[in-house]
């Protein structure tokens, strides 16, 4: 199918979009299978033990899935050149801009030794790298009906700042096979489909290779379990979707800004609500790790208790049901977003009523009052 850019070229989306998906899929599918058929050459460096207050597997575990994400994205840049001069320069710039956040993960799974503020400081590092090649700052902001304006500086301390959260609620919600993953695939489809209604092809293209790239680690990540993405893969992961929400609104102005807020509000709101109840409910330090993050009790109130078996075969089928309670609502999400993408009342309609739902659920698990709906089991 061919399709006509704003400056008269044409090419063919089909083979687009081949071109994005397909090569960082097999690529990352590649380099995941290696990390795993040669882990013992490497153990000591990269497994992730399975002691610890958010440790939910039962062998020690390869957690640098993030180089299959990585190469995977690398090899679609690499294909780019001399066909698509727009999206490859694009391409290039946010992937210059991600490698400060994916290197201060990265050596965190190897060396266990790089602080939380050091890695939020440098996917920090990446915002305002892509705020300055790629123009991805957030210079406005509307809530219900007011528009606030930023000066350019504060804006990229803003977006800096946003960028890094973000990140950082990606990493959060890594606790369970395929976990961020799929939350990951559903939320690029959504900003590509957007893209593409935008004629947006560059952020189209992001998106879609970092789909490709994701499911390639996915086949070994769920639900066996084989490999983690580790911190390198989820900061490299939360530094793409956070500069391509950023990139396609203020590329697009018909696409609110609410809309990746909600595409993103799952682990954006699971960071902020877990700072509030560690600081003022349990009188805690924001950072102190512990099991209490929603899809934990997911895992510990609604699934445990069927399968209690402590075989590791049985701990990793728990482990991997912890998605079905969270792909189908982020997928709604997704859906309702596109749909609404240029109705900013709605949008921040959804935002609430998400925010209320996941308040409500938290508390109700935590007094192990499980609605009776999410009681039955999930079939395999």
């Amino acid at each position: 199918m061919l399709v006509e850019k704003a400056a008269g070229e044409q090419f063919d989306l089909v083979q687009l979009l081949v071109v994005a998906v397909t090569p960082a899929f097999l690529i990352s599918a590649a380099i995941c299978f290696l990390i795993i058929k040669f882990e013992r050459f490497h153990s000591r460096f990269t497994h992730d033990t399975h002691d610890g207050p958010q440790k939910f597997h039962v062998v020690p575990t390869a957690r640098i899935g993030g180089l299959g994400l990585a190469a995977g994205v690398v090899l679609v840049y690499g294909l780019l050149q001399g066909r698509y001069v727009e999206e490859s320069r694009f391409f290039g710039l946010l992937l210059l801009a991600s490698i400060p956040a994916f290197m201060g993960g990265l050596v965190e799974d190897m060396t266990k030794r790089v602080s939380v503020m050091t890695r939020l400081v440098l996917s920090m590092v990446s915002a305002v790298l892509a705020s300055v090649m790629l123009g991805a700052t957030v210079l406005e902001f509307d809530i219900l009906g007011l528009t606030l304006h930023f000066h350019p500086f504060f804006a990229i301390m803003l977006t800096a700042f946003a960028v890094s959260g973000a990140t950082n609620a990606v990493n959060i919600i890594d606790g369970y096979n395929g976990l961020a993953s799929g939350v990951g695939i559903i939320v690029l489809t959504a900003l590509a489909i957007v893209a593409l209604a935008n004629q947006d092809f560059a952020v189209m293209f992001a998106a879609l290779a970092m789909v490709g790239a994701l499911v390639g680690f996915l086949v070994f990540n769920w639900p066996g379990g084989k490999i983690f993405l580790g911190d390198g893969g989820a900061y490299l992961l939360g530094v793409w979707i956070s500069e391509l929400c950023i990139l396609l609104v203020t590329r697009n102005p018909g696409v609110s800004i609410w809309f990746p807020l909600l595409l993103m509000i799952y682990p954006v709101y699971e960071t902020l609500f877990s700072i509030f109840r560690r600081r003022y409910i349990r009188k805690q330090h924001p950072g102190h790790p512990d099991r209490s993050h929603l899809h934990q009790l997911v895992y510990s109130r609604l699934i445990r208790g069927h399968l209690g078996c402590k075989q590791p075969s049985s701990v990793i089928r728990r482990n991997s049901r912890v998605v079905f309670y969270f792909w189908p609502s982020c997928a709604f999400l997704a859906v309702f977003g596109v749909i609404c993408v240029d109705k900013p009342l709605w949008l921040q309609f959804g935002v609430l009523v998400y925010c209320l739902a996941y308040t409500w659920l938290y508390f109700t698990l935590l007094a192990h009052r499980a609605p009776r709906f999410m009681r039955a089991r999930v079939v395999w």
